[in-house]
């Protein structure tokens, strides 16, 4: 058996990625020990508390996250706060204690043609068949299938089933047919380029890019990772109410992604050496629910 360092195993998904000139974005080591022997990788979306300890209890000394370790959005290794964060420091300790690498995985991964998250999801859901190959437009982020008629409330099951989640907001009629779906990013300002207004006169934004979708595309469902309520979500519901049937599945940034990475746990495994133990630890949903309407 061949002994590859932590270190050995990041350069072989560095590999498998395509090549980002000059960058300097998150993707890096956000903890030490990237030279030990690697003795097993823990593959996550979420890098919780509960994942650190499970990748321990696994005997994986790697782990391999998309996102964020340190709860702040440009993911440094140390806390950057003004006061004392006393979780951030028992975590901290914790991970140097059990000698855990732990190396984020996010850019990279949203960097391939098409993204390797949303492609992760859709093989997971078993949709490539029904996959429909993008056409030339100019906002990217967006997966079109299309279905003979699916039932709603059949997709929510499949996403229940597969995700495992505690709970779904949805928008419209569960009995509707979906002929036309779309997996879609995150629907907040600024998100995937800044919200302007052209020199015509027109805005724009990613949430009128997705508006335009069901406008002119004739798309049903929605499937986003995240979302506001005032733009997409006030759409549809105003078109239901005027007639026109439309739906949307919130289901949450977290969960929505999480086929992806365990989609990836498979690619991690085929790029090192078989006996090098590859696991995947799906993270628990990020919320529970409570039903007030009986």
């Amino acid at each position: 058996m061949i002994k590859l360092t932590n270190r050995d195993v990041v350069n072989k998904i560095l590999e498998y990625h395509p090549k980002i000139e000059n960058y300097s974005g998150c993707d890096c080591f956000k903890s030490g020990h990237e030279d030990d022997i690697c003795t097993g990788v823990a593959v996550c979306l979420d890098p919780s508390m509960n994942a650190i300890k499970r990748a321990v209890e696994a005997g994986c000394n790697l782990v391999v996250t998309h996102e964020t370790l340190f709860y702040q959005t440009p993911d440094y290794k140390i806390w950057k706060g003004d006061y004392k964060n006393t979780i951030f420091t028992e975590k901290d300790e914790y991970i140097k204690k059990h000698r855990i690498a732990v190396f984020r995985d996010h850019d990279h991964m949203h960097f391939h043609q098409p993204d390797c998250i949303f492609t992760g999801v859709m093989k997971e859901l078993g949709w490539g068949k029904y996959y429909v190959k993008p056409v030339e437009r100019d906002f990217s982020y967006i997966f079109d299938f299309g279905f003979e008629g699916f039932v709603y409330s059949d997709i929510i099951e499949l996403f229940k089933e597969k995700i495992n989640f505690n709970g779904i907001k949805y928008l419209g009629d569960k009995n509707m047919k979906i002929h036309k779906a779309a997996i879609v990013g995150h629907m907040c300002p600024n998100c995937f380029y800044p919200d302007h207004e052209e020199k015509d006169g027109t805005y724009h934004d990613y949430s009128m890019d997705i508006i335009k979708l069901m406008e002119e595309n004739g798309v049903d469902l929605i499937i986003p990772g995240e979302t506001i309520d005032w733009t997409v979500p006030a759409y549809i519901r105003d078109a239901n109410e005027l007639g026109h049937p439309k739906a949307l599945m919130n289901i949450g940034h977290y969960n929505m992604e999480e086929l992806g990475m365990k989609d990836f746990a498979k690619v991690i495994q085929k790029l090192v050496c078989s006996d090098l133990k590859v696991e995947y630890l799906q993270s628990k949903d990020s919320f529970n629910y409570i039903n007030f309407r009986k």
